[in-house]
């Protein structure tokens, strides 16, 4: 199966090698967000950590949110080191695989 998402991926990673620093921030950035857009169907949010607190959205989550309908696929990040909250080293982007 051709992947659909390549010329995302290598649009991604190229903005990525440029500017690390401002594309992790943009993509990784959550917001918060309301109890509508946490219901839709593909864009991805997340509940607050906080009890009550309703929810949050990323870059990443907004455009899976796009891509996904389009595409069948979704972007990942690329980590290096990841812990359970998600976080480490950034080293670029590829195609979710479940």
């Amino acid at each position: 199966m051709k992947n659909k998402l390549q010329p995302v991926i290598d649009a991604l990673n190229d903005a990525f090698r440029r500017d690390p620093a401002a594309v992790e921030n943009l993509i990784r950035r959550r917001v918060d967000c309301n109890h509508q857009l946490a219901e839709h169907s593909t864009v991805q949010v997340r509940e607050s950590s906080a009890p009550g607190s309703g929810f949050t959205v990323s870059g990443l989550g907004l455009l899976n949110g796009a891509l996904e309908p389009l595409t069948g696929q979704r972007v990942a990040i690329l980590v290096e080191d990841e812990t359970p909250e998600g976080t480490g080293k950034m080293l670029g982007f590829t195609v979710y695989k479940k």
